[in-house]
């Protein structure tokens, strides 16, 4: 992005000051009517060049609304012009390349034929040798006319780099607030030649007293009322809360962010912002995944008492399927006879997680039953017979 940038709030200081006074002095009431607020850009950058130069042409006038990546502004660029051609001249040259790849294929030809020579007896290793080494030559010097051409490219990018950088963009969708420089004028890479706004979104800083701290959350919508001569009412969503009080005035910081699309609203207004009554809704708690309920105690247990009355649960009764993987009981043995057999499925717990269901799914496949990770009474007699055996 092109332009020397250098960001920063309008009238922040004077205006927050006096707003913050403002709120301290309003209490506790001043919930009810609203914050005192201010209306600013989102941000106001000073835009300059990073290159010295003359200004040949300012493409914009105060006031005027620019799109991010806009031309605003043109330095004098004869020369950057000049190096461009020139660079474009030599990354078109292919004169070197051509010649020695004419030559390597010379060469090549050549070993050939001092090869079949050398296998009749009619040429010497020696000549056939020299053949060889000026075939490589060849080859070398191919080799750096196609890195010189290759330099000669780059150099041809880097000499349209300068050339695009004596053209001074927009970096954001903005209004000109201020022109700095004129045609004719030197520039350089600390001297401003305009200032843009953005003022899409808006920000809106308020100082709030401390007493309602922790009820105004990131994300929440507040409303904002500007004041005259601006009226009606926006919505506006939190977006920093400051974590650091200001102890002199017994308040903190808020930024909310407005929406302003169609340029509606200008920035540097007053305005009154009320946070919604209440303490906000926390975002529902995460549901635990499955390994976290299975390393979990069963619900209502009290020591190793709950998990003997797991084990006490009577086993359920064959239904055609053999398959019973919501029994607390049945899990619970079956964690204990995999433990035993040295199958880790964690927590003996009654409680079928991804632990258990990972040591069912290696003993089903290590004994040859069918792999499907679920507890089942044929898999609670395979590990009976198969604690029977060992014992």
């Amino acid at each position: 992005m092109n332009g020397f940038l250098h960001i920063g709030a309008v009238a922040l200081g004077v205006a927050l000051i006096a707003g913050g006074g403002a709120v301290a002095a309003q209490g506790g009431a001043g919930a009810a009517d609203g914050f005192d607020c201010v209306i600013e850009p989102r941000q106001v950058i000073e835009l300059g060049s990073p290159d010295d130069g003359v200004v040949q042409e300012i493409l914009v006038d105060r006031g005027d609304a620019v799109e991010e990546g806009a031309p605003v502004v043109r330095l004098d660029y004869d020369l950057q012009s000049l190096a461009v051609e020139h660079a474009r001249l030599q990354a078109e040259r292919n004169v070197e390349v051509r010649s020695n790849r004419a030559q390597l294929q010379y060469r090549k030809r050549e070993v050939d034929r001092a090869q079949q020579l050398h296998e009749k007896s009619i040429l010497s290793t020696k000549q056939l040798d020299e053949a060889e080494v000026e075939r490589e030559l060849a080859e070398y010097g191919l080799r750096a006319a196609e890195m010189d051409r290759s330099m000669a490219v780059m150099a041809l990018k880097v000499a349209e780099a300068r050339l695009e950088r004596r053209t001074i963009r927009s970096p954001v969708n903005g209004i000109i607030v201020e022109l700095t420089k004129s045609p004719g004028e030197l520039t350089h890479d600390q001297a401003p030649i305009m200032t843009i706004a953005q003022i899409d979104p808006l920000n809106v800083e308020v100082f709030v007293p401390i007493e309602p701290y922790g009820t105004i959350t990131g994300g929440m919508e507040a409303e904002v009322r500007p004041s005259p001569p601006v009226n009606g009412s926006y919505t506006a969503r939190v977006e920093v809360v400051d974590q650091v009080l200001d102890t002199a005035s017994d308040t903190f910081g808020v930024r909310l962010l407005l929406p302003n699309p169609d340029h509606e609203l200008p920035a540097g207004l007053k305005c009154t912002v009320r946070f919604p009554q209440g303490k906000a809704e926390l975002p529902p708690a995460k549901a635990p995944d499955t390994d976290t309920a299975a390393a979990a105690p069963p619900e209502n247990a009290e020591g190793d008492g709950a998990v003997a009355s797991i084990a006490d649960e009577p086993l359920p009764e064959p239904d055609g399927t053999g398959t019973a993987w919501d029994n607390k009981a049945l899990i619970y043995v079956i964690q204990t006879k995999l433990a035993d057999a040295g199958y880790d499925p964690g927590t003996a717990d009654g409680v079928l997680g991804d632990q258990t269901r990972a040591a069912i799914r290696a003993y089903q496949g290590a004994h040859g039953l069918e792999i499907d990770g679920q507890p089942s009474l044929e898999l609670f007699n395979a590990l009976r017979q198969s604690a029977s055996a060992i014992r």
